[in-house]
């Protein structure tokens, strides 16, 4: 994921208690997980069929193309970054997940920005390069989940500043830089699966952290 990896975690508050975690291809939030819920019983997706790890569960399939071997709302929570990102219909994905959520559970996934500048920058000089399936802008990633059964979507940008030359560049050109769009490269997203309150996320824009309400 290039130089800047969405950290999910921090979408987990500190009241919240998972008791069954699915992993969906990320096996580096594994071991945050355990520290955070050391009681937990956690899964892991993967197709990588050398993957073991003794403190895990791990099935060896594509969630692409199998459904998961789970009794329906059998999770608390369901994370994996870039999850609906190569992907045929993503909104088949999201909404298969939904279904091994309980009713209070969470999908926790990040994505690419497509309006990002360093992707912007590429498409200006005629090139691209990326085997992603799908890219997303915010707007476009809320609807789909929002039509996949989820409610209460929350977001937490990770950045990467444009020169600023090139930012005036796009701006200039009739890129609307709404809340710093254009120099957020991963979006981090959280949705839950049923009426629950307002949840704490820890915020990264850059090197800066704070906690505070997020609203969708």
């Amino acid at each position: 994921m290039n130089d800047i990896k969405p950290s999910l975690t921090n979408f987990i508050d500190g009241d919240d208690f998972f008791n069954k975690i699915l992993v969906v291809e990320s096996a580096d939030y594994i071991s945050d997980l355990l520290k955070i819920f050391p009681a937990a019983e956690i899964f892991f997706i993967t197709t990588d069929e050398d993957f073991a790890d003794a403190r895990v569960k791990v099935i060896v399939m594509d969630y692409r193309e199998e459904r998961l071997p789970f009794e329906r709302e059998f999770f608390d929570a369901i994370i994996g970054d870039l999850t609906l990102e190569i992907v045929t219909n993503p909104q088949d994905i999201a909404a298969g997940f939904s279904q091994y959520l309980k009713q209070t559970g969470v999908f926790i996934t990040s994505f690419r920005n497509i309006r990002h500048w360093k992707i912007l920058e590429k498409l200006m000089h005629g090139k691209f390069g990326s085997v992603v399936l799908r890219f997303y802008t915010r707007a476009e990633f809320e609807i789909l989940l929002y039509a996949s059964f989820y409610k209460h979507v929350r977001f937490s940008p990770l950045r990467k500043k444009a020169p600023p030359e090139l930012l005036k560049k796009l701006i200039d050109c009739g890129f609307e830089n709404i809340g710093g769009d254009l120099e957020v490269e991963f979006w981090a997203s959280g949705a839950l699966n049923a009426r629950t309150c307002a949840f704490k996320i820890y915020v990264h824009a850059g090197n800066s952290r704070r906690t505070g309400e997020v609203a969708a």
